[in-house]
């Protein structure tokens, strides 16, 4: 996915096959960007997306499941299949912190490119600060002629409660 800015405070968004144009926000509405991604809105997916959007850092099916399952009747079936809709919309970004579980985060540009930092012993996830232009450079040229489609980072150890 790629994002660029217009001269409207308009973001262009451009996947493999669509180009979207998001006018700015503080932060980003479920409803909008379904509408603007041309993907079919549920109250389910809306209420999935609007966490994952307001979270501060990647969630898990399961957990994104429990917060959903309060308010509405959604079954975890129906979480993997709309995060698996997110992640190929590019509304979320797909992480692979500890081997085993698989984390969901937004993906727009209230959340940049970042590292994540894993405790080993509590199992808390971190979003560190998001990468620069040169070290998103640096990303990029060492694959040299390939095409990039996603970079993950995680820094793993003790957080500072478990030291």
């Amino acid at each position: 996915m790629c994002i660029a800015s217009t001269h409207h405070n308009e973001k262009l968004i451009a996947n493999d096959s669509h180009l979207y144009i998001i006018t700015h926000m503080e932060r980003c509405k479920p409803e909008i960007l379904l509408k603007t991604t041309k993907t079919k809105m549920t109250e389910a997916r809306s209420r999935l997306l609007d966490i994952l959007l307001e979270s501060k850092a990647p969630i898990s099916a399961n957990r994104l499941h429990e917060l959903t399952s309060k308010e509405t009747s959604v079954d975890l079936a129906t979480v993997y299949r709309a995060l698996k809709v997110f992640t190929e919309k590019g509304l979320a970004r797909a992480v692979n912190i500890d081997g085993d579980t698989i984390y969901y985060e937004k993906a727009c540009e209230h959340n940049p490119l970042h590292a994540h930092f894993y405790c080993e012993n509590c199992g808390n996830v971190e979003c560190l600060d998001p990468f620069g232009f040169e070290e998103s450079a640096s990303f990029l040229s060492m694959a040299k002629d390939k095409k990039i489609n996603t970079v993950d980072m995680v820094l793993k150890g003790r957080c500072a409660e478990c030291v």
